[in-house]
């Protein structure tokens, strides 16, 4: 088998190996900002995957009323961890939503995993566009233990596997030498 089969044969491997696959693409390291009407969301910017990125404040004197808000990989947590045991919390503040944006995939979705002790207000009232998540606290109730999980579905990205870098290389040099050998032949 000549050079040039070789060659051919060689190409069509590193072709079929170097189809482009999808990363799975997650929401870590983004850095995203929170917007409310009522300026109870602390901080106003936080990066993905540090803990605990957003505390909904009720006030001062009211800590018991706090939820966290905690995104990681596809997942955002809220919870609300210092209600006391039998007794049911209402967050009844009007037109007040919090939005969420800045991240750096689109988001194509966004769905209620779970809910426990936890219900009305966002976990009814909640939507999403391609650059930004909202949550409308208003009417949320809750009881001792109150978790709610989100799913967000972030698009998927392709991604060139090393066989597609090793082809294009080996393309280049191919071109380099048959030009070459047509100059000095």
């Amino acid at each position: 088998m000549g050079w040039k089969s070789s060659a051919v044969v060689l190409w069509v491997i590193l072709s079929v190996l170097s189809a482009p696959g999808m990363a799975d693409a997650d929401l870590i390291g983004d850095e995203i900002f929170v917007s409310n009407s009522w300026n109870y969301m602390a901080p106003e910017s936080a990066t993905i995957g540090e803990g605990v990125e957003f505390t909904w404040h009720a006030g001062a004197d009211f800590t018991d009323f706090d939820l966290y808000f905690d995104f990681d990989q596809t997942t955002l947590t809220i919870t609300a961890p210092f209600l006391e045991p039998e007794a049911t919390y209402t967050w009844a503040l009007h037109d007040n939503a919090a939005t969420f944006t800045g991240f750096d995939i689109p988001i194509t979705g966004l769905s209620l995993a779970a809910a426990n002790n936890i219900w009305n207000g966002f976990v009814t009232d909640f939507g999403f566009t391609s650059d930004s998540i909202t949550f409308d606290i208003d009417g949320l109730q809750a009881t001792f233990g109150a978790e709610a999980t989100f799913n967000i579905n972030p698009a998927s990205t392709p991604v060139p596997e090393p066989a597609t870098m090793l082809l294009f290389g080996s393309g280049l040099i191919a071109l380099a030498g048959t030009g070459r050998k047509k100059y000095t032949g």
